[in-house]
């Protein structure tokens, strides 16, 4: 192999790590760190430790706090 078919391969095998992290991994890192964030939010503001199905006031909050977080994030 000649060193620009090496470089091609570079270039293209680094650009498609990097929208794999982009559209894959960095999601997924901000939705477990929102995720967090909305439990801490519901403690602080005495809602309970965890959203439930069996109190929506609860579970409405949660949803709350974590689609602030997104749409801060940019997701």
């Amino acid at each position: 192999m000649n060193k620009k078919t090496i470089l091609l391969t570079l270039i293209i095998l680094f650009f498609g790590i990097g929208l794999f992290y982009w559209f894959q991994i960095r999601p997924g890192n901000i939705k477990q760190r929102c995720d967090a964030q909305a439990n801490q939010g519901l403690k602080d503001n005495n809602f309970g430790v965890n959203p439930g199905i069996s109190d929506p006031d609860n579970a409405r909050e949660y949803n709350d706090f974590f689609q602030k977080c997104l749409h801060e994030k940019g997701l």
